[in-house]
């Protein structure tokens, strides 16, 4: 019986140091999960367990090369920028950064920064967060980042919203630039300053008076700026995308500039 006990307590001994021989270490853990990630990018809570798993490894990771230069890419793109669709290269390199080290904070800062710049306010506090999951020094100042970014998707939202109101209320309105039925040569221009709409011509031989305007239809006299030329009035109304009426007493109709 003793002997069956020793016998046991070896197996079981040598199954133990087998199992640990062929047990990753951290590091390799942390590997396996970068290469599936790079397989997954959308991942997020994978990408939140490799920055945990990260924070435990003393010493930290060594950034790889690779991620470097394109930390490096993105911030010359970054500060190189003119425009918004500029920024859309310093996104693509500090996402090439934090494909190769997707542990990364600062990597994961600037992207949030260059997302900001680009106006990819969900995609820009998603960064930041990540930001925040490697505990900076700094982790007070991303919040409150995180806090203007929120503000920033706000008005955003409502200045599309106004602008989507606009253009509901331009279709069924006599706003827009009007051109000759005929021939697409541009008459005038309606705008609105104020409570009030306007009629600009578009044409430097001609000039208009006597306006009298609503949301849906239009009396103005045009003067044409060239000797013994008589005035002619338009009386028009807005049929879809036409204005539909006469023009000196005879049938006439403008179609609104696309």
């Amino acid at each position: 019986m003793k002997t069956a006990f020793m016998l046991l307590t070896v197996v079981l001994t040598a199954l133990v140091l087998i199992a640990n021989a062929f047990a990753q270490s951290p590091r390799e853990d942390l590997q396996q999960m970068v290469e599936q990630l790079q397989n997954t990018p959308n991942d997020n809570a994978l990408r939140e367990q490799i920055v945990k798993l990260a924070q435990e490894l003393k010493p930290a990771p060594v950034i790889p090369t690779e991620a470097k230069r394109a930390f490096v890419m993105g911030g010359t793109y970054q500060q190189e920028a003119k425009s918004v669709e500029d920024y859309g290269l310093a996104v693509k390199a500090f996402q090439d950064a934090v494909a190769v080290a997707p542990w990364w904070g600062d990597a994961y800062y600037n992207l949030s920064v260059a997302l900001e710049s680009a106006k990819r306010y969900d995609e820009a506090k998603s960064a930041i967060m990540l930001y925040l999951l490697t505990e900076p020094k700094d982790a007070e100042q991303a919040e409150e980042r995180l806090y203007a970014i929120e503000a920033k998707k706000n008005l955003a939202a409502r200045a599309a919203s106004a602008a989507q109101a606009a253009e509901e209320r331009k279709k069924s309105s006599i706003e827009g630039d009007w051109l000759d039925g005929r021939d697409g040569i541009p008459i005038f221009r309606i705008e609105r300053v104020g409570d009030a709409l306007v009629v600009r011509s578009s044409n430097v031989s001609m000039s208009f008076s006597e306006a009298r305007i609503t949301e849906t239809s239009l009396s103005v006299m045009n003067t044409f700026l060239i000797p013994g030329s008589r005035p002619v009035r338009y009386e028009l109304e807005l049929r879809g995308d036409n204005l539909v009426g006469t023009a000196g007493g005879k049938p006439y109709h403008l179609t609104r500039k696309r």
